[in-house]
């Protein structure tokens, strides 16, 4: 029959010069059970960490351990220090602005949409292409230029440490429903991801099953300048005589960074967005619009530039890199005459 043991050994530290006990345990037979007692008595002082532990001889050489002094003039002390507290990283999970203000720092501002794709196709939807997403603090207000709609409210929250960053949406209204999006910071970029009406939390950026994948580019509230006026270089470039003349809508933004956009729509509708940029980035572009599902893409050297045009029946966008700037034009013209589109997009690029 045999029991745990527990052996109680002793070594100087190296680094500190003290004695350190320690206990080693192993099977051995009865006779070693009578040690046993002393170094539990040792291990459970030592993890209480109230008080030192002391090692006390008496004058016949016995030793015995005790959390009070030691009783006699051959007794030694050896106090055991307790142990160190290990620090703590902030816990992961849903928290609010006012819980951690620096998990809502890549989303603060206003961002205007610049690219919707759907299961992998770039979507040109009038609604999503029209909204501002505005994050104040932990608010959230989704902005409609084609509707004229009363901004949609939402309180959000993030999930902090979630891969993808993730964040838990919260409807002020009952005519909107919680839920969840992912997002990502790319430079000066915002990328987003959901489901419509927010049906349920994507596990990440994969196009399918109905997912949404918008990228947002910043916006500021000034005015635009006749330099950088949007809707006057597409009147000049001929763009308006493609839409029709039915009762539209017309909108024209400049953001802080040289950057502006127009979106008109009547019968038809266009969109120009000019955003600063690298070369890089309109090479990212050109490969992802390569991966796009059931879309024909063209690079289009003739426009002027770095140049590359997408279709899918009515659908058609321009996209192409000019001193420092992406220059992307989509248009939703039926029965649309690409080589007519080309030609407004060239005389857009001569004016930018």
């Amino acid at each position: 029959m045999h029991r745990l043991r527990h052996v109680i050994l002793r070594r100087d530290d190296a680094r500190s010069g003290r004695r350190v006990l320690r206990c080693a345990f192993g099977l051995v037979s009865r006779r070693w059970a009578a040690a046993g007692g002393a170094c539990l008595l040792l291990v459970s002082v030592a993890a209480f960490g109230a008080s030192q532990v002391q090692r006390c001889t008496d004058k016949d050489g016995k030793v015995t351990f005790s959390d009070r002094p030691c009783q006699n003039e051959a007794a030694q002390a050896v106090p055991v220090p307790p142990r160190a507290v290990a620090r703590t990283e902030p816990k992961a999970g849903v928290v609010s602005y006012a819980q951690d203000a620096g998990a809502f720092r890549d989303l603060q501002g206003s961002w205007s949409t610049s690219n919707v794709t759907q299961n992998g196709k770039l979507l040109l939807d009038r609604e999503l292409m029209s909204r501002t997403w505005i994050f104040r603090t932990d608010d959230l207000y989704i902005e409609s230029d084609a509707a004229r709609k009363k901004p949609r409210h939402f309180t959000v929250e993030v999930d902090r440490g979630a891969q993808p960053a993730a964040i838990r949406v919260t409807a002020s209204s009952a005519a909107d429903r919680d839920g969840w999006l992912i997002y990502a910071r790319e430079r000066d970029q915002l990328k987003i991801a959901f489901y419509p009406d927010f049906q349920r939390r994507p596990a990440g950026f994969e196009s399918g099953d109905g997912l949404l994948i918008l990228r947002l580019t910043p916006r500021s509230e000034s005015a635009p300048d006749s330099a950088s006026d949007g809707c006057g270089i597409l009147r000049a470039a001929g763009a308006y005589e493609l839409i029709g003349t039915g009762k539209g809508q017309q909108r024209s933004r400049q953001d802080g960074a040289g950057g502006f956009e127009c979106r008109v729509w009547r019968d038809h509708s266009v969109h120009l967005l000019v955003s600063a940029a690298r070369a890089a980035d309109f090479d990212r572009r050109l490969k992802e619009a390569r991966l796009l599902k059931d879309y024909e893409v063209k690079e289009e050297p003739g426009v002027g530039g770095r140049a590359y045009s997408t279709r899918l029946e009515s659908n058609v966008s321009f996209v192409a890199f000019k001193d420092g700037k992406i220059v992307q034009l989509n248009f939703i013209v039926r029965a649309a005459d690409v080589a007519q589109l080309r030609q407004v997009f060239g005389r857009v690029l001569e004016q930018i």
